[in-house]
């Protein structure tokens, strides 16, 4: 894909379909093309494209040639929503099939008969249909927000609902997605027909991103540092999260918590759902930044642990390390909380003062922890770790030279010998190895390894198969050169041999040459040689007659 399209987002309301797609035509990250149609109308069908520019023009013409036929046709039968959207999905199979795939997926969508119709293809041909679909960056975030407010309500919506919808969804994507663009087009299909609007700006308000800084906004050496003041930040590679705003989004929590004045776990659930706390998680969405982040969250709630804190806050630094353990992307091993003997201490004695008091759900809570292993016991706990302390100076050479030690971590981290420092990944070569190394025991001493030593020396010495010793162990790492000497010297045994059975003398390179007294002395069933012939050849002749009279004897 050269020139694409992102987001297109549609659903079912009382009278149709409602689409949305921006305007923008990206080469890369940048905004080529600023007034670009990602809709086409097929009949009483509309279609929208996200994807491969070029792509979306190749459908449009196979569209275009299939409406030309039906209109030559003049059978008065038109293609329904179903069939259009039937027809894109073959297409797309068909060369997805030919692994020359249209790098689109499209929203098709209209009224048929009276029922509303909308369909989602890929470019491998995958279809589904629903109340609401989307595609790019709107399947992963505008859709849970569709989801809440039209699936289920479709006969409920009214059009001007359906637009402040819309409106909504495209501006939270054109703030989180970098290739959104703020001109929109709207279209909507109904019994009516088909409209698409002209393209409008959506109205924006940036003010917002005060109330986001720290959380993965800093991708530059230059916001790292500000005058001369002192920050910490967690270490997550190419960008980093100042470690104050994760202190404060857990003072928030507990403090919400704790004006509660309860200790029930699913009062402090939807304190962390309302808050949605579990998006933290996408802070660090690189394994290699994951242990990083995680290590300082959980520093972070455990300071909330001291012994002059209110229970509720206690209670609640409980439930966060739950929360926090258990709702780690799956796609990641999770990350233990690494406590000392203090902490734990403190931890097993507001687990006993819980079992006293009967808050059964900090125990259960504490239990369920404990049971799958979410504590890593550990001497002591290095406060600073993962974490950059950026001092202001002069020329903020400081904060540079920190934050390109932290760019050269990731990268020696996330480069092909990844895994460096990962326990896990540590682990698994460990145990790879000890495989290896015992079925290599088992091999050795086998007659499938003892057959295949003899081979090796017979092709690569020419050694006789009945004079070769047995297997060899395969790890010669640990031989001396004692053996070395030794095997060598068997080599040489067996090429003197095989030479004075042809009347010749074996050279240290392994090669072969006649004897001085050939000519004078010849070895019983020696054929002879001509004057003229070749020492060389004689050598030959003389070993084939040995061979043919070996063979005339088995033969017997």
């Amino acid at each position: 894909p050269i020139i694409t399209g992102t987001s297109v987002l549609a659903f079912k309301y009382k009278d149709g379909i409602m689409m949305a797609a921006d305007t923008l035509g990206a080469f890369g990250s940048m905004a080529r093309f600023r007034d670009e149609n990602r809709f086409m109308q097929v009949g009483d069908t509309l279609v929208g494209a996200g994807g491969d520019m070029s792509d979306f023009q190749y459908m449009k013409h196979i569209l275009e040639d299939m409406q030309t036929r039906e209109y030559d046709m003049d059978d008065g039968q038109r293609m329904g929503t179903r069939s259009v959207y039937k027809y894109v999905s073959n297409v797309m199979y068909g060369r997805r099939n030919r692994f020359d795939p249209l790098w689109n997926a499209y929203v098709v969508g209209g009224v048929e008969g009276g029922e509303r119709f909308l369909g989602y293809v890929n470019l491998y041909g995958t279809t589904y249909e629903a109340d609401c679909v989307a595609t790019g960056f709107g399947a992963h975030l505008a859709i849970p927000m569709l989801r809440k407010r039209v699936e289920g309500r479709a006969d409920e919506v009214t059009e001007e609902e359906a637009v402040a919808v819309l409106d909504d969804c495209m501006r939270t994507l054109l703030y989180r997605d970098c290739q959104a663009f703020n001109r929109v087009r709207r279209a909507k299909v109904t019994a009516r027909g088909v409209e698409v609007s002209e393209p409008y700006a959506l109205q924006t308000d940036w003010s917002i991103a005060d109330y986001v800084v720290g959380y993965g906004a800093m991708s530059g050496v230059d916001e790292l540092l500000d005058g001369d003041d002192a920050k910490s930040v967690v270490n997550l590679g190419r960008t980093g999260v100042y470690l104050s705003a994760i202190e404060g989004d857990v003072r928030t929590l507990m403090r919400t918590f704790q004006r509660q004045q309860t200790f029930d776990f699913a009062t402090f659930r939807e304190i962390w759902k309302e808050q949605n706390f579990s998006l933290v998680h996408f802070v660090a969405t690189e394994k290699n930044s994951r242990q990083n982040f995680m290590r300082a969250a959980y520093r972070v709630v455990l300071e909330h642990l001291r012994g002059s804190a209110l229970l509720e806050i206690r209670v609640g630094v409980v439930y966060a390390l739950y929360l926090l353990y258990f709702t780690q992307p799956v796609n990641f091993p999770n990350i233990g909380v690494r406590v000392t003997m203090d902490v734990w201490a403190q931890l097993t004695r507001l687990h006993e003062e819980s079992r006293a008091a009967e808050l059964r759900d900090v125990v259960y809570v504490f239990d369920r922890l404990a049971r799958e292993g979410a504590f890593e016991l550990v001497a002591w706990v290095d406060a600073g770790e993962g974490v950059l302390r950026l001092d202001g100076d002069a020329d903020g050479l400081g904060g540079r030279v920190g934050a390109r030690l932290a760019q050269i971590e990731h990268a020696v981290m996330g480069s092909a010998q990844g895994g460096l420092g990962d326990p896990v990944t540590s682990k698994r070569q460990a145990e790879l190895s000890a495989q290896y190394r015992a079925r290599k025991r088992q091999l050795v001493g086998t007659r499938l390894i003892e057959q295949a030593t003899r081979d090796f020396y017979a092709a690569e010495f020419g050694a006789p198969q009945h004079d070769l010793p047995g297997a060899v162990p395969l790890d010669i790492s640990a031989q001396d050169e004692a053996w070395a000497a030794h095997l060598l010297a068997r080599v040489r045994e067996y090429q003197r041999v095989r030479a004075d059975r042809v009347v010749g003398v074996a050279a240290d390179d392994g090669s072969l040459r006649v004897r001085a007294d050939f000519g004078l002395a010849q070895p019983r069933g020696f054929a002879g040689a001509d004057e003229g012939s070749s020492s060389i050849g004689a050598i030959q002749r003389a070993e084939d007659n040995r061979s043919r009279k070996r063979h005339e004897r088995l033969a017997q």
